[in-house]
């Protein structure tokens, strides 16, 4: 891989905005609880990822800071607080602290974090997904299917690098991109992957869901690339997990109560509709 000089970007501060399942469902409850190196990251990405959880309030967003995480094999897209969670976890189970004490530290971090982690390229030709439906964590994979991508005339700048434009139809939206060749990484934001360079900024045609580059870090000693899977998460496949979510969006109220983990009555207004506008409209 060729080298490509490092440019500073402007990192801006990110802040949040704001069931019945069937029991013939054939889901795996993990048994094991394992962290697996996948490699060594070479180089960071930080991206601001925005939402628009509600169609009919499209200026109401959810803004996330993201980390592309990239070894020579695979990718890890997380968010940034759950990096900052995991490192306090490991240092305090290094000095022996309490577990109460690190809680007190971690919780108020994850709080309106983005839940999803996907991983590129794990297992090989797979991507694999971890995201949470109140109170669980879901795990399922599917096979690493790159974008049918158009390159197209245009150019512009995104965090100091010349970019050039490409669009595609994937996974129900319509998406423009900008890629940078002079960063050889055929690789992207969540799901997004086979330019020839960098994806540094996508969006969908309505705005929806917009990725952008805001920063590059390159890593001079060695950092693993790893998975955690915990026992506690269950192995799904990916429709069952898109729709164990809508039902959940459909009545949260409802889902919590039917998980068994819940002490207290909840108010009226749990069991109210959520908006619902998933990336993936095709699922």
């Amino acid at each position: 891989m060729k080298r490509f000089i490092i440019s500073i970007c402007i990192v801006i501060t990110i802040k949040t905005v704001s069931a019945q399942y069937s029991d013939n469902d054939p889901i795996v409850q993990l048994k094991s609880n394992e962290t697996e190196i996948l490699g060594e990251i070479s180089y960071r990405f930080l991206y601001e990822q925005t939402e628009t959880p509600d169609i009919l309030a499209p200026d109401e967003k959810n803004r996330y800071a993201m980390y592309l995480e990239v070894s020579d094999e695979s990718s890890k897209y997380v968010d940034q607080r759950r990096v900052m969670v995991d490192s306090i976890r490991y240092e305090h189970a290094q000095q022996k602290i309490h577990p109460d004490k690190t809680s007190s530290l971690t919780i108020p971090l994850l709080r309106n974090s983005n839940k999803e982690i996907i991983h590129k390229n794990y297992p090989k030709g797979k991507i694999t997904t971890i995201n949470r439906i109140p109170f669980n964590f879901y795990i399922f994979d599917e096979e690493f299917i790159t974008p049918e991508w158009k390159l197209i005339a245009g150019d512009t700048t995104v965090c100091g690098y010349r970019c050039r434009k490409a669009s595609t139809k994937f996974r129900g939206r319509n998406f423009t991109a900008w890629y940078a060749p002079d960063i050889p990484i055929s690789d992207g934001p969540w799901k997004f992957a086979g330019l020839p360079g960098l994806i540094m900024k996508i969006s969908d045609k309505k705005n929806h869901y917009s990725f952008v580059c805001i920063g590059i870090e390159k890593f001079n000693k060695p950092t693993n690339l790893y998975i955690s899977i915990s026992p506690n998460m269950i192995k799904v496949t990916k429709q069952q997990f898109y729709q164990k979510q809508k039902i959940y969006m459909g009545n949260p109220g409802a889902h919590i109560s039917n998980t068994g983990q819940l002490f207290t009555e909840l108010p009226q207004s749990a069991y109210r509709s959520k908006p619902y506008n998933p990336i993936e409209l095709s699922e």
